[in-house]
């Protein structure tokens, strides 16, 4: 199998499996994200111009740009899930939602147009090859001194598990591939993109998961 086709079929089961939970999913993300991480959120949109334009990568539920448009911002989003985006096109009429790859989002909307992007866990089922393609294609996205924001499940030992398979609390048991990154690769894959990395900071998940949480820009 060719690398194209190897991307392709693992796209396509991602696709397929939010497809399949995406009513789940929205639930418990939605009941989730009501006690934590807004203090990201509140952190993420200071750097950002009022009324300024974010763009969700990976949205799944939506909830993060419902949260964004409520606090003044023009909000726009990509996810792989047909049903994601049927569902956001619904319950999120104010938003420019398409269907597609987040690492050719550059392909569905125009270059230096975004003041901010969240990217919340947006990587957690790609290998690095397709992550650092969707950061190249950020950085093509966000104006000149634009924000970002990258949230990743991460592992302190080289040595531990790079690729995970297992149930999904968040999609009803549903087992999911999830890529398990080193802190210091990912800085130095953020840099190698021309991103300069601001802050980072950890935190942790229900199913003891620990996430590494990075705010960067575009000088």
């Amino acid at each position: 199998m060719t690398t194209d086709a190897k991307r392709d079929a693992m796209l396509a089961a991602i696709a397929a499996i939010y497809d399949e939970s995406a009513d789940v999913f929205a639930d418990n993300t939605a009941m989730y994200r009501e006690r934590r991480w807004t203090e990201d959120h509140d952190r993420f949109i200071a750097g950002i111009p009022l009324h300024g334009r974010v763009l969700d990568l990976g949205f799944g539920s939506g909830w993060d740009m419902r949260y964004f448009h409520s606090r003044g911002y023009e909000v726009a989003g990509i996810d792989i899930s047909r049903r994601q985006v049927v569902r956001a096109r619904e319950s999120l009429p104010y938003a420019d939602v398409h269907l597609g790859d987040i690492a050719r989002a550059d392909e569905c909307f125009s270059l230096e147009s975004f003041d901010g992007i969240w990217a919340c866990a947006a990587i957690v089922h790609i290998d690095r090859i397709q992550a650092e393609k969707t950061f190249h294609s950020m950085y093509r996205l966000l104006r000149p001194g634009g924000s970002a924001y990258v949230s990743v499940k991460c592992r302190s030992d080289v040595n531990a598990p790079e690729i995970v398979e297992k149930p999904s609390r968040s999609s009803d048991g549903i087992v999911k591939r999830y890529i398990y990154w080193l802190p210091e690769d990912l800085f130095a894959a953020l840099r190698s993109t021309w991103f300069s990395v601001d802050s980072h900071g950890y935190s942790s998940m229900n199913s003891g998961d620990t996430f590494v949480n990075i705010f960067i820009h575009k000088p």
